[in-house]
């Protein structure tokens, strides 16, 4: 969501293997906590956008440095140990 804006069947479409219920609540909650705001435009079919906030943009780091380590994780499962 690095873009000026993100519509709700952009998110939907990037997520699969996870219930209807999940990519409604979960923008829902990050709008409550001020990570994103939410536009929607009256329009036939309806249209929802989403764009990061300051405080969602500050997160960036962190988002990085987590896919980053899934990623090596991911290509380097061997090597850790339980």
């Amino acid at each position: 969501m690095e873009r000026e804006s993100t519509r709700y069947c952009d998110i939907n479409n990037l997520l699969s293997g996870i219930s209807e219920k999940t990519p409604t609540a979960q923008p829902r909650e990050m709008e409550q906590d001020g990570i994103i705001t939410r536009v929607v435009y009256p329009e036939m079919p309806p249209r929802v956008e989403y764009q990061l906030t300051s405080l969602g943009h500050s997160l960036l780091p962190v988002y990085d440095a987590l896919m980053s380590w899934g990623e090596h994780y991911a290509n380097n499962k061997e090597n850790f140990t339980r």
